[in-house]
């Protein structure tokens, strides 16, 4: 496991610098504490400071940053107004952990403003403990990437397979299976005291509280990740929120399952007409519509795509299981 550790401007300062606030440690010595940490966490770190955002967003562009597994981060005064940093940590797309030596809630200039506040790959806050922020936000980095690493994710459209492999996948690899259309069912029924199915809750009150339940969900099966690792089916319009794509990489490994377009049709159609076909009377020409939308979405979002045809599930299943310890790596 790599981790990238960013230490924003004037941390370099540190041991010098208001001492009442952030302690005597140098910024030397936090980097010597997160060595030693790090070796017995068994991971690496990349670590860098700059007084220079330009410089910090270059460090997070490079290949080999890209190719991290997390991020560690003291932004420092960045955190109150540098929006293109935000952006670089968006673009970056892993979990990260915000640390700082004061309690900048307490501190500081402009203290409503906090450029990460929305970023959702965010892992956790450690604010006000000097070094010990860094300590431990290590540690709740490195926790939350190997929950992530084992989880399995699948999207694409509907009838492509999600489910039926989803149980499989589960099976084979002793993990639990979490069907996201059920938990929508269970969400709705909290909610509003009402059972209904997914397809009801969809006509009944339309595309946008969907996409709400279905947001809330997958932040609850996020909350909740424990010990046991499991496989997500999603539904076919679960990654067309940023929003969504951002909790499902915290939550595991995106597969796009991209079933051939002729035996996705028939699958769909098979029984009846889907309320998210726009042209009823022209299936056809309403899933090409669908796919020029939502193939690129899928595309980016996933680690990793299956091209499927005529394979048996269990062909698949074979082949993603021989496919996911590089995955994991």
């Amino acid at each position: 496991m790599r981790i990238l550790v960013i230490h924003g401007p004037n941390l370099n300062m540190l041991g010098k610098r208001d001492p009442q606030k952030y302690g005597y440690i140098t910024l030397y010595e936090i980097n010597q504490l997160l060595r030693k940490l790090a070796k017995k966490l068994n991971c690496q770190l990349d670590i860098i400071q700059s007084n220079h955002e330009g410089v910090l967003i270059d460090f997070l562009q490079k290949d080999s940053s890209r190719a991290a597994d997390g991020l560690l981060i003291n932004p420092g005064a960045l955190i109150r107004y540098s929006y293109c940093f935000r952006q670089a940590i968006v673009d970056f797309g892993k979990l990260f952990v915000e640390v700082h030596l004061s309690d900048i809630n307490e501190n500081g200039v402009n203290k409503k403003v906090n450029i990460f506040d929305d970023v959702l790959t965010r892992v956790d806050q450690i604010l006000g403990l000097k070094e010990r922020s860094y300590l431990i936000g290590l540690k709740k980095l490195v926790k939350a990437i190997k929950q992530q690493k084992n989880n399995v994710i699948l999207i694409g459209m509907k009838g492509c397979g999600k489910t039926t492999l989803g149980k499989l996948l589960a099976r084979k690899l002793s993990m639990d299976f979490i069907e996201i259309d059920d938990e929508i069912e269970k969400y709705h029924l909290r909610q509003l005291k009402e059972q209904l199915t997914c397809r009801q809750v969809y006509q009944r009150y339309g595309q946008r509280y969907f996409r709400h339940c279905e947001t809330a969900v997958l932040k609850k099966i996020y909350q909740n990740i424990g010990n046991k690792n499991f496989v997500l089916s999603c539904g076919g319009g679960t990654p067309l929120k940023a929003e969504n794509i951002a909790l499902l990489k915290k939550i595991g490994k995106i597969i796009f399952l991209d079933l051939d377009k002729k035996i996705l049709l028939s699958r769909i159609i098979k029984n009846g007409i889907p309320p998210f076909f726009t042209s009823p009377k022209n299936p056809k020409k309403s899933l090409e519509l669908l796919l020029k939308e939502r193939i690129p979405l899928y595309q980016k979002a996933a680690e990793l795509t299956i091209k499927l045809k005529n394979e048996t599930v269990e062909e698949i299943a074979e082949k993603i299981i021989s496919l996911l310890p590089k995955l994991w790596k």
